[in-house]
């Protein structure tokens, strides 16, 4: 059973532990070797050697219904060379899971991308019913922006889903060569193909490091680029 991401702090350190109360209701002795905390502060976890608490939550993750709507996708005009077009994330959100499978269950808008949790930002169909199948497609990257970033690389992949309901399941994992923090992130070019033909539907997080994604829509988070024209 995957380990929850997020807990509250039970009471102030001591000794280089602190009680926190993760969210699954079991409370736990964390390693904190760096971080000044107080009861009743929101922390994210990372469970590698034991455990400990990595970071602190300014507030708890925006939900999608602040999210401002996305605008229409222009596609290229036939018979023209290959140039970029931008799909907007229409959602997003974070699933508990070890490997590559989610617990099956969405808890926030925000994008995670740690030691137990899988993160996804979701299309709805956009690029399969924009791209033609037999497309020339020369680029695909994605735009993130990060709330926190820390550790080990990001690694990304794809999933199959259109929206927030069912198991998170990924594959095609990828470590980009921007590493973390904001920014554009470079994706191998046969997923524009998987993604036009619809044998995926959208761009997952699979584990490294400590990083958070703002949700869907803000700040750009979550566009996809992806450069084609005809073959």
């Amino acid at each position: 059973m995957p380990r929850p991401a997020l807990g509250v702090v039970q009471s102030a350190p001591a000794g280089g532990l602190v009680s926190v109360k993760a969210d699954d209701d079991a409370v736990y002795s964390l390693a904190n070797t760096e971080l000044e905390l107080v009861a009743g502060q929101r922390v994210l976890i990372q469970w590698d050697g034991g455990g400990s608490v990595v970071g602190v939550l300014s507030a708890d993750p925006v939900t999608h219904d602040d999210l401002i709507p996305d605008p229409p996708v222009i596609r290229p005009p036939d018979g023209g060379a290959p140039q970029p077009v931008v799909f907007n994330a229409t959602d997003s959100g974070t699933q508990n899971g070890s490997g590559l499978t989610g617990a099956g269950s969405f808890w926030t808008a925000q994008v995670y991308c740690g030691d137990s949790t899988l993160g996804a930002f979701l299309y709805g169909g956009q690029m399969a019913n924009t791209i033609p199948d037999n497309a020339n497609c020369t680029g695909i990257r994605i735009y993130v922006d990060a709330v926190s970033s820390r550790g080990n690389p990001p690694r990304f992949g794809l999933h199959s889903l259109d929206a927030k309901t069912g198991q998170l399941v990924v594959d095609h994992v990828y470590q980009p060569p921007e590493g973390g923090g904001t920014g554009w992130k470079t994706l191998p070019v046969e997923w524009a193909g998987i993604l036009a033909r619809g044998e995926r539907r959208g761009i997952a997080t699979a584990h490294g490091g400590i990083h958070i994604y703002s949700p869907a829509g803000q700040r750009n988070s979550g566009a996809l680029e992806i450069t084609y024209g005809s073959s």
